[in-house]
């Protein structure tokens, strides 16, 4: 077959595909707009009335991985294939197939890492949910004192049990026990944090002010975003440090900042030391800099939490003044929604090489939900409810024990250190008294921290001034060395010097026979020179005779500072070859004959 008619052929087979698919397309879209649409419907609704029997309670929030519960089965729904809106052109057949790929291939990726997130974080069992819950049991803790604490945090059980509907309040309880292994106000209660959901911090319960328990959807939208991202890896510890770093930032806070490193960087460990004073006449930023500046002098890579750090001063506006709660030495870091929502800006931002370098807040929230399942504890509005009832009570509970504990070994007196909670007026007072020995002991602690740095300091200071010089001193060694040396040196060459002078003195010294030299080559009388060769005609003096000047020696002696010194020395008259005359030679001064040697 030619090939122009095998291109006709397989073009009408792609067109033949084309009105297939079309026409499966109206199909689909006629029965997607007629029975199966209601038949979805009604199969949500029967397995959402299943799930509110098994419960006890009729909420249709199953966080099962998707909005509206389809997903309980962990398959995806296979849609049918809707036509294209109008005006819009239809996807040619060959990147239809490479879509239907592309979509295969993402639910093979997400099938993938949703087994990998059921394995890495398991579901909490009922043991380890209820060891959450439950009360602590402790030898100061009776039988007789459950029952009044029953009593006594029914009214607030009771403003529980009567919150409306908030999804994401029911969404974050069971994600922070699998994700962080722990309760949710645990994420604030240990770590000298408070909770400000958009203004009900606190409720009235029977005329006394409490916490609410009930955070706002805004809040519990905000945390639940930072407790399922990895970069926090389901350290409590991490994201409270992150959160108070929030509120420093926003409320200008410059007081010493107490941290505990929960990782094995040591970046937070000279965060710490930088933050352990306050720092009145320093902004956060610039603390945080001073304690990044050695890491970075020293060429190390700083760690996420710092360049987390500098997108958070970057994001969140500081005020010019601090708050009123930030001149309170004592008083906790209170977190609202606005700050939350500016740790989760800065994650978003963080940028390696102009890359994003983590997921965002929101798709990772995406993900984590996919894997989720309506089982996990505590199910169901009724479950959230009973738990955040629980988790109430255990917080009472702790307060009251810390009461009943023996403090410390302080300032104290033994007399209020034994004192019970229930006790009368005097009770009270001794109990305001042993709190304010406590923060004046504090108050030393603090004093003495500052002595210590400004004694570090000076320490400091000492072995810099030792170190130059020490510095100093194996300067001046090292010259001493080179002066040796150099003295060494010179004193070889002068011994060099002394030799040949005396050589030269030793050959250039004659008896005074040459006075009889008449000027012209020739020995008056019979004036004979002292050397033997000096009468042996025709013969040149033998190689290196004490006897002949060379050019060198002639030299040396002209250089010489005997002036008052007067040689006689033989050379070899270019005239007379084999014949000697004498020259008379003066130190420091030539007085050259007319027969005058090379």
């Amino acid at each position: 077959m030619p090939p122009n008619a095998q291109r006709s052929g397989a073009g009408q087979k792609r067109t033949r595909r084309g009105a297939s698919n079309n026409a499966r397309s109206a199909g689909a879209a006629k029965r997607a707009r007629t029975g199966d649409a209601s038949s979805r419907g009604a199969r949500r609704e029967a397995r959402r009335d299943t799930s509110n029997e098994s419960s006890g309670d009729s909420s249709g929030d199953s966080d099962s991985g998707s909005d509206d519960g389809d997903g309980d089965d962990g398959k995806a729904l296979k849609l049918p294939r809707m036509p294209a809106p109008e005006g819009v052109p239809e996807l040619p057949s060959e990147l239809q197939t490479q879509c239907s790929k592309w979509l295969s291939s993402a639910r093979e990726r997400h099938r993938d890492s949703s087994q990998r997130f059921a394995a890495g974080v398991p579901p909490i069992n009922e043991d380890r949910y209820q060891a959450m819950t439950s009360l602590v049991r402790d030898p100061l803790w009776s039988d007789a004192d459950t029952a009044a604490l029953e009593q006594q945090t029914q009214a607030m059980a009771d403003f529980i049990a009567a919150r409306k509907r908030n999804s994401e309040l029911d969404q974050l309880w069971r994600l922070v026990p699998r994700l962080m292994k722990c309760l949710p106000p645990s994420l604030f209660d240990g770590n000298d944090m408070a909770v400000d959901s958009d203004g009900n911090g606190t409720v009235d319960i029977g005329g006394t002010q409490m916490a609410n328990p009930v955070w706002s959807p805004a809040f519990c939208d905000g945390l639940r975003h930072l407790v399922v991202h990895p970069f926090f890896n389901g350290s409590p510890a991490l994201l409270a440090i992150a959160m108070q770093y929030a509120v420093k930032l926003r409320t200008n806070d410059r007081r010493q900042w107490p941290l505990v490193n929960p990782t094995t960087d040591g970046f937070i460990d000279a965060l710490a030391t930088a933050f352990r004073a306050p720092h009145p006449a320093q902004s956060i930023r610039e603390v945080h800099t001073s304690a990044r500046r050695p890491f970075l002098q020293q060429g190390k890579v700083l760690p996420p939490i710092s360049a987390l750090f500098r997108e958070m001063e970057e994001s969140i506006r500081i005020p010019a003044a601090q708050s009123n709660a930030a001149s309170d030495p004592f008083a906790p870091y209170t977190v609202t929604t606005a700050d939350l929502k500016g740790v989760a800006k800065a994650i978003d931002n963080l940028h390696i090489n102009g890359a994003p370098a983590l997921w965002s807040t929101e798709l990772n929230l995406k993900w984590v939900r996919s894997g989720m399942r309506s089982n996990d504890l505590p199910a169901g509005v009724a479950g959230v409810t009973r738990a955040i009832q629980k988790a109430h009570r255990r917080s009472v509970q702790a307060e009251i024990l810390q009461t009943r504990r023996p403090p410390a070994p302080s300032n104290v007196s033994s007399s209020s250190a034994t004192l019970g909670p229930s006790q009368s007026s005097s009770g009270s007072n001794s109990d305001l008294a042993g709190a304010q020995a406590e923060i004046q002991r504090l108050r030393a602690e603090v004093e003495a921290a500052r002595q210590h740095d400004a004694e570090l300091g000076r320490l400091r200071g000492e072995v810099e001034a030792a170190q130059q010089q020490q510095a100093e001193l194996q300067r001046l060694r090292a010259e001493a060395e080179a002066a040796k040396e150099l003295s060494a040196r010179q004193q070889a060459e002068i011994e060099k010097l002394k030799a040949e002078n005396s050589e030269l003195l030793r050959d250039a010294a004659y008896d005074d026979d040459f006075d009889g030299y008449d000027g012209d080559g020739e020995f008056a009388g019979d004036a004979t020179p002292a050397h033997s060769w000096a009468a042996t005609p025709k013969s040149p003096p033998p190689q290196g005779d004490p006897g002949v000047i060379s050019a060198v020696q002639r030299d040396a002696l002209a250089s010489a500072t005997f002036d008052s010194m007067w040689l006689n020395a033989a050379v070899v008259s270019e005239r007379q070859p084999g014949r000697l005359c004498a020259v008379e030679y003066r130190l420091g001064r030539s007085m050259p004959p007319r027969q005058w040697g090379n």
